[in-house]
């Protein structure tokens, strides 16, 4: 009775240490999707900003166009 005893207290200390492994593994594997989670956010944040910025910079340009298609429509000798 007493080896049964010690043979089921090593087999629980053995799954408990499995557990801790696999736990161990399960937090660090989340960690690392965690990080590239959080890396491809500001990558994401910097797209957008960049995105922004182009499409400000071509309606400045689009209103420039314009400015200068007026001014030379207004001095044409045509019109």
């Amino acid at each position: 009775m007493q080896k049964e005893v010690q043979r089921y207290k090593e087999k629980c200390d053995a799954l408990t240490l499995e557990l801790a492994e696999q736990e161990s593994a399960r937090r660090t594997a989340i960690s690392e999707i965690e990080s590239r989670a959080h890396a491809a956010w500001l990558e994401a944040r910097q797209a957008k900003r960049e995105a922004d910025a182009a499409k400000d910079e071509a309606a400045t340009l689009r209103r420039k166009l314009a400015a200068m298609h007026q001014a030379d429509g207004a001095s044409s000798p045509n019109r």
